[in-house]
């Protein structure tokens, strides 16, 4: 199961926070955006209850990250 991930972050934290997400177990790729958005992530998980566990305790715990939102992939 994959799942995309959107993150905020704070001014002048980019490319570092972009550096931790690539380090965050089942994150298979991370880029840097434009837009509202800063940065896009592609896990995968076996599990939902995996995504949670990812984003709301990985991701979203990392210095830096303001907010995130959540999509999973329901196809291929």
């Amino acid at each position: 199961m994959k799942a995309f991930v959107l993150l905020k972050v704070d001014v002048g934290r980019l490319f570092d926070v972009l550096n931790e997400v690539k380090n965050v177990p089942n994150v298979l790729e991370a880029y840097a955006i434009t837009g509202e958005w800063d940065i896009i992530a592609c896990m995968e998980v076996e599990k939902p209850e995996k995504i949670a566990e990812i984003v709301g305790q990985k991701l979203q715990g990392l210095p830096g990250v303001r907010g995130t939102l959540t999509f999973v992939a329901v196809s291929e």
